[in-house]
């Protein structure tokens, strides 16, 4: 494939916190955001909050450039061809990051590739320069036929509406009091005008400590949902929040701790923070659940058998402020793995949850 002449854009996928590369080689998309509405509804005002990465990916980038999915200065995923701007709503909640603006892109080389010197910008979208750079790409689409890689269509997206994904309010509570949650409790979830909710709103455009998501919006959920304050211990043996079963906390065969809550700093991606969880709730006999947040977003991690697996995906996801019944970016045809919402995280949150009773079905 010649792309003398051809424009050649390098494009990040996260960062060594948050890296979605997977996520667009799955969908044939590169992302960027905040994209909480199409770039082309945006005022010129916001358009401008948004920054200058966005207006070259949405504005700049054209139909048949080339682009360059890296990480960090050296790293290089994938080597595509760029179509279409799209808004995909589905995309606006990757692990806490808002990614609704997205290019369809048909990827013509998959196979990481480590350059021994920074080839690359600090930008997360930007025109690729460096001649090593190029060089090494233009001798690596050589080979492929000019042609060929207009005939790959890109695998169908998520409805970017969401469909019935969205959860109403009144719908969750109903669910939730018919899985046993009182009605007290899930008013002071669910309530708009309750404290956790509209501490849950201000803290969205504010910056925290990992210490301060956990006292103002770990803690007080975890209230909500029953669990008593003697048996929510923190910084226990190195455990963010522990959540115990029963009482004495320290007990000879470490049988009373249920749930390993690790926690992050606001709008810190959470899911990746599952391993060093894990490392913890491997000590306790009785554990099968890991909870990881940013205070704002949970997911929840199960062990189903006598020993927490590799590579455990995880069951549940609840962001606050942004209700979802599942997530569908996440979910794997061959396996018939979904990543549940609001409903199930909050239910496997709770005190009195049981795997072995409760993913019957995976409801």
């Amino acid at each position: 494939m010649d792309i003398v002449g051809k424009t050649v854009w390098q494009h990040a996928a996260g960062d060594s916190g948050h890296d979605h590369t997977d996520l667009c080689l799955k969908w044939d998309v590169i992302l960027i955001g905040p994209g909480e509405k199409s770039w082309f509804c945006c005022t010129e005002d916001e358009k401008r909050k948004t920054g200058d990465d966005a207006r070259r990916f949405c504005e700049e980038m054209k139909e048949g450039d080339i682009v360059v999915l890296k990480m960090g200065l050296s790293k290089l995923r994938a080597i595509g061809v760029v179509g279409t701007y799209e808004h995909v709503d589905e995309f606006n909640d990757v692990d806490g990051w808002e990614l609704g603006h997205a290019r369809r892109v048909r990827w013509l080389h998959k196979k990481p590739h480590d350059f021994k010197a920074n080839v690359f910008t600090r930008r997360t979208t930007t025109r690729l320069y460096g001649e090593s750079a190029l060089t090494w790409i233009r001798n690596t689409l050589d080979p492929i036929d000019d042609g060929s890689w207009i005939d790959l269509e890109p695998v169908a997206l998520p409805p970017e509406d969401g469909g019935d994904l969205n959860l109403e309010r009144d719908d969750l509570a109903a669910s939730l009091f018919e899985r046993g949650l009182p009605s007290d409790a899930i008013r002071d979830l669910l309530d708009p005008n309750g404290s956790f909710v509209q501490m849950a709103n201000w803290y969205w455009n504010q910056s925290a400590s990992e210490h301060e998501t956990v006292c103002h919006l770990v803690v007080p959920l975890l209230k909500v949902l029953g669990w008593t304050p003697q048996k929510i211990a923190l910084e226990h043996n190195r455990i963010d929040v522990a959540l115990f079963s029963r009482l004495p906390r320290e007990d000879e065969d470490k049988a009373n701790l249920a749930v390993v809550v690790e926690a992050k700093a606001l709008h810190k991606a959470c899911l990746g923070a599952f391993e060093q969880a894990k490392r913890y709730a491997q000590q306790y006999s009785n554990c099968n659940r890991i909870i990881v947040t940013d205070g704002l977003r949970f997911g929840v991690f199960v062990r189903e058998g006598e020993a927490w697996p590799e590579d455990l995906k995880p069951y549940a996801y609840l962001n606050v402020r942004r209700l979802r019944s599942s997530y569908p970016i996440y979910r794997e045809q061959e396996s018939g793995y979904e990543l549940l919402g609001a409903k199930q995280a909050i239910h496997a949150m709770t005190p009195g949850w049981n795997p072995d009773l409760d993913l019957d079905g995976r409801r």
